[in-house]
């Protein structure tokens, strides 16, 4: 939901792809994600909260994707992680 995801997700969106974020911590509201990408004239991003190290979030991921698409061009794999100490 920000930096080099979102401006990942924004230049496919500015192509016509259909763009779906997760989200752990997001950093910005649906709102202001939803307002950067009309600002880019690309289609409003489908956001869905879901954590990479969970199986269960992963697999829901993808059902819902393919739920609307018979298939899938481009994953973005941005993830980042932190150690806690």
């Amino acid at each position: 939901t920000d930096g080099i995801g979102l401006a990942c997700g924004v230049a496919f969106g500015r192509l016509g792809a259909d763009v779906y974020l997760t989200y752990r911590w997001g950093t910005r509201s649906q709102e202001e994600i939803e307002e950067v990408f009309r600002a880019a004239g690309a289609g409003v991003p489908t956001l869905l909260e879901a954590d990479v190290s969970n199986d269960e979030d992963t697999a829901a991921l993808f059902e819902r994707i393919a739920q609307r698409h018979q298939h899938l061009e481009v994953f973005v794999s941005n993830v980042s992680f932190a150690h806690v100490s």
